[in-house]
């Protein structure tokens, strides 16, 4: 892969994880805006910060495994003998996905449980963001199973050859 693609990718990668850094800050500070203005919910002002908290971080970790999978397509190693450490790191985003797609679903389940939790325009935007997190679960499956098999394809042509 072109060594200028790579080092632009891993500059916006860089630049989006200092993103997340700053965004861990938010979450507190919007749930404290939230029971100012709606007291009946002021409970839920840690339960909220520390579940946008570890999204957030769910967000870093697939962040650091594309810098690493980097690491690998810049080798070009990722179909070699490190495909199997290619795959473990797919089975981390995965998880990272499925983790945040898991505080979404409990995050919307309070805004359904807990009276005046949410509006339901929140509640709709909190359930679509669960979608998403499904899809990508979904998806990074898929993307794993292809990347396993172009890594037996490309040993099974290297015996070949």
């Amino acid at each position: 892969m072109n060594h200028a693609t790579i080092l632009m990718l891993r500059t916006m990668l860089g630049v989006l994880m200092l993103g997340t850094f700053g965004a861990q800050l938010l979450p507190p500070i919007v749930a404290n805006e939230i029971a100012t203005a709606a007291p009946e919910v002021s409970h839920l002002v840690v339960p909220y910060s520390i579940a946008g908290i570890l999204g957030i971080a769910c967000a870093q970790v697939v962040l650091v495994v594309m810098w690493r999978m980097l690491g690998l397509v810049a080798d070009d190693t990722i179909f070699s003998s490190h495909a199997s450490h290619a795959l473990r790191l797919v089975d981390v985003v995965v998880g990272a996905f499925a983790a945040g797609t898991l505080l979404t679903g409990i995050v919307a389940t309070t805004m359904l449980v807990v009276p005046n939790a949410a509006s339901p325009a929140e509640l709709l935007a909190t359930l679509g963001v669960g979608a998403v997190g499904v899809a990508l679960v979904l998806l990074m499956i898929v993307m794993r199973g292809l990347l396993a098999a172009a890594a037996r394809d490309r040993a099974e042509l290297a015996e070949v050859v």
